[in-house]
């Protein structure tokens, strides 16, 4: 069973450095067989939670378009962000729970493309409708975002209350 084999399997820590050097072989060895690299951090949030969700890397065959998640080196710091725009050959990132672009990026910096994850324990990939809704909405929409969380901030209140009456 997949969840048996899942239990047994070991993570293992590896610093930005040794998770470079790993990832070109794993790609090379393991047959198509995605990366699972469990999610750090708080910038892909609310898409993304830190500890909670695992990101399953492919390798990055060089075609990019706004909108996706790639796995990039930035100053020595890999980063799993979405690409908010393209522009001469090189990529600008920009973290779902950030609304200022990281960049200029050359794509030679990209080690990976995302294009499924485990989200609460779902799988989900970039077909789905709530996939979607992060790439092209939350995306492309950064002055949004604060509207949309008070939003659902205050839809979650409000059946909170309506519940404790």
């Amino acid at each position: 069973m997949d969840s048996d084999r899942n239990r047994d399997v070991k993570k293992k820590l590896l610093t930005s450095e040794e998770l470079k050097k790993f990832l070109p072989e794993f790609f090379a060895q393991d047959g198509g067989a995605p990366f699972p690299l469990t999610v750090t951090g708080g910038s892909m949030a609310p898409f993304l939670a830190d500890g909670r969700d695992t990101a399953l890397l492919t390798p990055f065959d060089g075609k990019v378009s706004r909108g996706d998640v790639l796995l990039f080196d930035c100053g020595g710091r890999l980063l799993l962000h979405r690409v908010c725009a393209v522009k001469n050959g090189e990529l600008w990132f920009m973290g779902d729970a950030h609304t200022y672009a990281e960049g200029p990026i050359k794509t030679s910096a990209v080690l990976a493309r995302c294009d499924s994850v485990i989200r609460d324990g779902k799988p989900m990939r970039k077909s789905d409708a709530m996939w979607r809704f992060y790439e092209h909405i939350w995306a492309q929409k950064p002055a949004l975002r604060k509207h949309l969380l008070n939003a659902a901030g205050l839809l979650g209140k409000k059946a909170t209350d309506k519940n404790n009456t």
